[in-house]
This record gives structure tokens, sequence and C-alpha cells, in this order.
């Protein structure tokens, strides 16, 4: 993803967001960081890394994306 597309992710729409993110998925699995919290409810709810980077690939959102600052 170029630099300068970084200065946009504020107006996001969300058919751009899901292609940001399945950009992301296809060509950095190997560089994605979970955090412990994450990890920690991964544990609680049975969910392997495997699970959260094929929801990533494949899901769906149920929000549009939003700023958070």
């Amino acid at each position: 993803m170029p630099e300068s597309n970084v200065l946009l992710l504020e107006n996001l729409s969300p058919q751009m967001a899901r292609k940001i993110l399945r950009e992301i998925v296809e060509g950095y699995t190997d560089r994605m960081f979970i955090s412990n919290h994450c990890r920690r409810r991964m544990v609680e709810r049975q969910i392997t890394d495997r699970q959260i980077i094929c929801c990533l690939r494949n899901g769906t959102f149920k929000e549009e994306p939003y700023w958070s600052p």
C-alpha cells in the first residue's frame, strides 16, 4: 500500500476498507502481530491464528469503517 494512502484512511468507504484489509492479510500475515489481550480472548473462545487470518481474508463487515484516533 503506497504511503500516500495513509493520509486518506479517515474517509474510507466500506469497499476500500475491505480491499485494503485483504491486501494486508494476503501480503503480510508473516508480520501480523496479535496482542496479548487478543491471545487471551482467543484461548477463551478456542480460536486459532489460522481462523483469525481466514476471517480477515473472507469475513464480512458488520459496521462501516470509522475513524478512531
